[in-house]
C-alpha cells in the first residue's frame, strides 16, 4: 500500500465519527428541550413575563377648596392637574378610568350649585382628547357630591348630613357615563333600609371575568346617618360571583376607606366598615378594596388582610404630612391585572406646586412605586409617601 492509500480509510472513519457525534448531540439537547418543556426551568421562568389581562386606571379627589373657589372655574376641578392626568393616561390609555368621588366641591343645600359645578365638569371632561378615547370613565359618587353640612351657631362645628337633592341631578347631567343601574332600590323587602333608589349610585360593572362593585360609601338610609354602605346587596353580589365560574377576581371601589390611613377623618360608618371588611375576606376572589377620601396615598392591608389602595391625590389640598418638606405628590393610580392572576399597583404622580390649584401647565407624573400582588397575597405592612 501507498502512501496515499490510508487516506480515504481516514475520511470514511471521520464521517462516521462525525456523524455519531452529530446523533448524540442532538439526541442530548431534545432531552433537555424535553426536560424544560415538562418542569420548566429557573431561567426560562424568569424569563417569560405573564401575559396581560386587564388595566384600569382609578383617581379620586381633584376638587378644590371653598376658599379657591373663583367664578372662572365653575367645574371646581384643579384644572391642571386635571389636563395633565388625561394627558398622561393618554399615552397608554387603560380600559377603564374610575372616578372616586369629589370631583366636585359642592357641600351646598338644594341643587342649584351642585348642578352648576357638575355640568361644568362634565364639559370639562368632554372638552379632552382623552374623553374620546377608548377608556371608559366610569364615575362614582363621594361624600362632597350627595351630602351637606350644617355648622351650628353656639359651637361652629359642621355636620354632615345626606342631601336628597342632589341624586337625580347625578343621574341627569352624568347619564351617559351611567351604563350600569343592577344596584339596590327603596322597594319590596329593602334589606339595607333605603330611603331611595341605589340601582346608579351602587352598581356592577363585568369585564371578562373580572366583576368591579361600585359603592356609594354615603347611602341613604333616613336624614342623619353618613358613611353607609348597602350591606345585604353586596353580600348578595359577592356570594353570586364567589359560584361562578366565569369570574375570577373582584375589586371593590368606593369613595370613603374601609380602614384609616394612620390619620383622623370619616371612613365608612363604625360597624359596617368591619362588616365588609369581613365580607371580602371571606371571598377567595376579591383582590382589593380601591378608595380616596383622604387627599394622599396609602396602600396597606385592613384589619382582615384585604389589599386597600387610597388613591386621594388627586388634585385636592394634601392631607396631614403627605407634602411635608415638599415630598408630597399628586397623580392617579394604575392596576394591571395579568392572565395568572398577578396584578401591580403603579403609583403615578407629579411634584404638588405652589399653591397647590396653580393654574399653570404641570410636568407629566413619574413612576412613584409599582408593588406586585400575587393571588391570596395581602400588603404585610403599611406603605406610606411621605
Amino acid at each position: 500500500m501507498g502512501a496515499h492509500e490510508g487516506r480515504p480509510v481516514f475520511k470514511q472513519n471521520a464521517r462516521g465519527v462525525t456523524k455519531k457525534f452529530f446523533l448524540i448531540s442532538l439526541l442530548v439537547a431534545l432531552t433537555t428541550l424535553s426536560a424544560w418543556a415538562e418542569t420548566g426551568t429557573s431561567h426560562n421562568k424568569a424569563d417569560v413575563k405573564p401575559k396581560p389581562h386587564l388595566r384600569f386606571a382609578f383617581i379620586g379627589c381633584n376638587r378644590i377648596g371653598f376658599t379657591e373657589l373663583t367664578p372662572d372655574n365653575p367645574s371646581t376641578a384643579n384644572r391642571q392637574q386635571f389636563l395633565q392626568t388625561y394627558a398622561d393616561l393618554s399615552k397608554n390609555p387603560p380600559a377603564y378610568l374610575f372616578w372616586v368621588g369629589d370631583i366636585v366641591t359642592n357641600y351646598a343645600p338644594g341643587k342649584e350649585t351642585f348642578e352648576t359645578q357638575l355640568a361644568a365638569w362634565r364639559d370639562y371632561h368632554e372638552a379632552t382628547e382623552f374623553s374620546k378615547s377608548s377608556t371608559v370613565m366610569v364615575p362614582i359618587v363621594g361624600n362632597h357630591e350627595v351630602l351637606t353640612s350644617d355648622q351650628d351657631p353656639v359651637t361652629k362645628k359642621w355636620t354632615d348630613r345626606p342631601n336628597p337633592e342632589t341624586l337625580p341631578v347625578w343621574e341627569s347631567i352624568l347619564a351617559p357615563y351611567l351604563l350600569w343601574n343592577d344596584g339596590p332600590k327603596a322597594e319590596g323587602s329593602n334589606p339595607d333600609n333605603l330611603t331611595h333608589d341605589q340601582d346608579r349610585f351602587s352598581f356592577s360593572v363585568r369585564d371578562k371575568d373580572v366583576l368591579f362593585l361600585c359603592l356609594n360609601t354615603d347611602t341613604f338610609v333616613d336624614d342623619t346617618t353618613i358613611g353607609d354602605v348597602p350591606l345585604h346587596w353586596i353580600a348578595k353580589k359577592l356570594e353570586q360571583a364567589q359560584k361562578d365560574p366565569t369570574i375570577r377576581h373582584i375589586f371593590l371601589l368606593g369613595h370613603k376607606p374601609v380602614t384609616r390611613p394612620g390619620l383622623p377623618g370619616d371612613i365608612i360608618r363604625d360597624g359596617e366598615e368591619v362588616a365588609l371588611d369581613k365580607l371580602m375576606a371571606k371571598n377567595s376572589k376579591v383582590r382589593a378594596f380601591l378608595t380616596s377620601h383622604f387627599h394622599l396615598w396609602d396602600y396597606r392591608a385592613t384589619e382582615h388582610g384585604v389589599p386597600q389602595v387610597i388613591a386621594g391625590n388627586g388634585g385636592t389640598a394634601p392631607s396631614g404630612n403627605f407634602n411635608a418638606n415638599g415630598k408630597g405628590y399628586f397623580g392617579y393610580t394604575v392596576v394591571e391585572l395579568f392572565e395568572n392572576g398577578d396584578l401591580t399597583v403603579e403609583n403615578w404622580g407629579r411634584p404638588i406646586p405652589t399653591p397647590y390649584d396653580n393654574n399653570s401647565p404641570q410636568p407629566p407624573a413619574k413612576l412613584i412605586e409599582s408593588i406586585s400582588v400575587p393571588v391570596k397575597s395581602s400588603p404585610a405592612s403599611p406603605s406610606w409617601f411621605w
